[in-house]
């Protein structure tokens, strides 16, 4: 009887480390004005390739299955080691890893093209990253991450401060965040919205801001532990009647 408890406690175990594994994220939001930055904590245990991912502009399908509307603005994301903890004044210990200002899920992943531009201008990051606590940065096109006046360790970005200022970008009176102007695709400017979605794929853990949500599947296997001992209670109390 005590093998078979033993068994079915290393079988439980088990099942932990196999469903404590990667898992995927989706976080959904809406920015109100321009200037806004979004964090994101995750963790990882090992050695892994990270993808992180915006639907805002160009809209989609995230690893959540939901779809996401087009009409957003566009994103930008930047990636930093250590925990973001509650405000600017407190995220000295973030070191800056990625912050390229990137458009290119049209290259490194393909995905829907807006139909008012013709351009796919979400962010895409695929990077490999060792064992630890990071932060993800989302903010809009042109509130650039900086590297602060004192050290690396303090996230400074270009436009915090400066509410909306794409409105000033967009030749008209009307002061309101979210426009863009590129006269590349000879379009003027274009209104868009605040709204967002952020996939984080293949980490351990992940939340919006200083929180972290553990995979539900660890809470299963604890709940077969505890089915497996009482079945086995229950077998034993049959033998002896």
């Amino acid at each position: 009887m005590r093998k078979i408890i033993t068994m079915l406690i290393l079988s439980a175990i088990l099942s932990i480390g196999t469903l404590a594994e990667a898992s995927d994220y989706s976080f959904e939001g809406l920015f109100t004005q321009d200037d806004t930055v979004q964090f994101f904590n995750f963790s990882i245990g090992e050695a892994t390739t990270v993808t992180v991912k915006t639907y805002s502009f160009t809209g989609g399908i995230n690893a959540a299955g939901n779809p996401i509307l087009g009409g957003g603005f566009d994103p930008i994301l930047a990636i930093f080691s250590g925990t973001y903890s509650g405000g600017f004044s407190n995220t000295e210990s973030l070191k800056a890893l990625y912050t390229t200002h990137n458009d290119d899920t049209n290259i490194s992943d393909p995905g829907p093209f807006d139909p008012v531009t013709g351009e796919s201008w979400d962010s895409y990051v695929n990077v490999n990253l060792g064992p630890g606590n990071y932060t993800a940065a989302l903010v809009q096109y042109g509130n650039f991450y900086k590297s602060g006046g004192s050290s690396e360790f303090d996230p400074v970005f270009t436009q915090l401060g400066n509410g909306n200022y794409t409105a000033a970008d967009n030749g008209s009176m009307e002061i309101s965040p979210f426009w863009i102007s590129d006269d590349d695709i000879g379009l003027g400017a274009t209104k868009r919205d605040g709204h967002w979605a952020v996939d984080i794929l293949k980490v351990d853990n992940a939340g919006v801001g200083d929180t972290l949500v553990t995979p539900e599947p660890i809470s299963s296997a604890l709940f077969l532990l505890g089915g497996g001992v009482l079945a086995a209670r229950r077998f034993r109390k049959s033998k002896k009647s």
